[in-house]
């Protein structure tokens, strides 16, 4: 895709291509999107099209080294659309994943003031995200208030361990903080490692924004940012990880051997073959070749990762339209089986089962569904 240097952004303009002309389905359920951008507009607009709803939310964190027209372009994107919202800082995002946490905390922080959404999902620049609002929807109400994100070791260069990790010494939670069911003296970081995007319920993202104090735990994290990799990929893992810590939805630390299945947010291919015969950072990139086999997969996934609107826009344009579709004329049904065998929402079952569970003795040899 060439982008259109002459593209209109009138607010007539913008809300055709996005809001369209025929009315929303109305669902009475709300999702919100944190998503970190740095390119690519018209690739932007147009997933955001695919999944517009008035009843949704919208928050983009942008890049500082963004261009001046793709800045003007947001901008006027969220003057013209209600629900729409930009972060008000704008970092100095890396490949490394340099303040990739710190850009979506700025979203969240914005977003846990909009009323009635049940999940926010966590997204980069080049996510597409696969479904329906109405397919979204009947894939959180399967995690029934858990998060999704994956939990694996870390590897070793990944955390700066000369730094302090206490609670105490983040400043994690606040001197009149109420702990609950757990002492807050056996608080901990118990790190882990996952994937950026991720779906959280409106709880944890209260806890993160209101509850707790993350900022030097970011800060922390964010140290190896000039020599590392993948310095993003340890913030909401940790902390679902983390059971000690009281993260509503979370998972227990000691499962992260276990290789129970945690994750539907993204679908990434890291190997050949692809369809396009294409990769990029080891991951297959995305094409019309690929989209039938696509929307099998996705049925247990949110979003898909990645389709590069400069190799194949076509796809990228099909995707939208089917996505249209289904909102329009009918939803596709999803994986419920393996959806239902969620490790996080299993866990989060066992939990509300046993009010006086202690997360300390918890095995996780449970018979976990398979």
């Amino acid at each position: 895709m060439v982008p259109n240097p002459d593209l209109e952004m009138s607010c007539e303009a913008v809300r055709k291509r996005v809001v369209g002309s025929i009315p929303h389905p109305f669902l009475n359920y709300s999702i919100a999107f944190a998503k970190d951008v740095h390119k690519a507009y018209e690739f932007l607009e147009l997933g955001l099209a695919a999944t517009y709803s008035p009843e949704n939310h919208y928050c983009f964190s942008i890049d500082s080294k963004a261009d001046p027209e793709f800045i003007q372009h947001f901008r006027m994107l969220a003057t013209c659309l209600p629900n729409v919202y930009l972060a008000p800082e704008r970092h100095n995002m890396n490949s490394a994943g340099g303040f990739v946490n710190r850009a979506h905390l700025d979203c969240l922080e914005i977003l846990i003031e909009q009323p009635n959404w049940e999940y926010a999902v966590l997204q980069q620049t080049y996510d597409l995200v696969a479904h329906s609002n109405e397919e979204l929807m009947n894939m959180f109400k399967i995690l029934n208030g858990s998060n999704d994100a994956t939990t694996n070791l870390v590897p070793g260069n990944r955390i700066e361990y000369a730094l302090n990790w206490t609670v105490e010494e983040l400043n994690f939670f606040p001197k009149n903080f109420s702990f609950g069911p757990a002492p807050k003296q056996k608080a901990r970081i118990d790190f882990a490692k996952g994937y950026v995007q991720a779906s959280l319920s409106r709880a944890a993202v209260h806890w993160m924004t209101r509850e707790v104090n993350l900022t030097k735990f970011v800060e922390q994290l964010n140290f190896l940012n000039h020599k590392g990799y993948g310095v993003d990929e340890q913030f909401i893992a940790t902390l679902i990880n983390s059971d000690t810590l009281g993260m509503p939805g979370g998972f227990h630390h000691r499962c992260i051997k276990k290789g129970i299945p945690t994750f539907m947010t993204r679908y990434t291919k890291w190997s050949k073959p692809c369809g396009t015969n294409r990769m990029r950072a080891n991951q297959c990139v995305w094409g019309v070749e690929d989209l039938v086999a696509l929307r099998n997969i996705s049925r247990r996934f949110v979003m898909v990762n990645k389709f590069l609107p400069d190799f194949d826009f076509a796809g990228i344009s099909c995707m939208a339209e089917s996505i249209w579709n289904r909102t329009h004329y009918g939803a596709d049904p999803i994986d419920e089986e393996k959806l239902g065998k969620h490790g996080i929402k299993y866990y989060n079952e066992v939990l509300k089962q046993q009010p006086s569970f202690d997360a300390e003795t918890f095995d996780c040899n449970v018979t976990f569904p398979k």
